[in-house]
């Protein structure tokens, strides 16, 4: 059970060639059987996949190609992402299986909740629907990696940067 939130504010535009490569490789490793949901957010967040079970290969390419299309565009609402996906994510809650939110964005939040403290009490509550929240953090100009830290230490999770194509392959 797999939810992917996918920052696609302005300030992704230079990462767009390393956020695509990152989610190629999850995308790479689902199996048959997992379920797969996708929110993004920007200005506001969007349910673009709730629940899609992978079935095939084919259903890994049209993943990728929906992920291809997204636009990029508007401000920073990431705690409505995180409410979003955690809410997707409990929906679809398997029990024995990895329950996990993925985030990937540049860390630069500027609705919502945007302090250090308020995003680590949104994810200590969050946590508690025992999902785990993993964070993939790219950007050079704009990284906000001290938030990123905050949110994958408090949300049981792992902590990544990916900034080059040789980084998603290592990480």
């Amino acid at each position: 059970n797999l939810v992917l939130l996918l920052d696609v504010s302005g300030s992704m535009t230079g990462n767009a060639e390393v956020t695509q490569q990152a989610v190629a490789v999850i995308v790479s490793n689902l199996r048959q059987g997992d379920t797969f949901s996708l929110v993004t957010y920007s200005s506001e967040d969007r349910v673009v996949l709730d629940g899609f079970s992978v079935s095939s290969a084919q259903d890994k390419e049209i993943l990728m190609g929906m992920l291809l299309t997204l636009e990029i565009d508007g401000g920073t609402w990431g705690s409505a992402g995180i409410e979003t996906a955690y809410r997707l994510g409990a929906e679809h809650y398997q029990d024995n299986c990895n329950n996990q939110v993925i985030l990937i964005t540049d860390g630069d939040l500027n609705f919502g909740i945007t302090k250090k403290d308020g995003l680590r009490q949104l994810i200590e509550e969050k946590k508690k629907s025992n999902l785990f929240l993993s964070v993939i953090g790219t950007g050079l100009w704009n990284y906000k990696g001290d938030k990123l830290e905050t949110l994958s230490k408090h949300g049981n999770g792992t902590y990544c940067v990916v900034n080059s194509l040789d980084d998603v392959e290592e990480s």
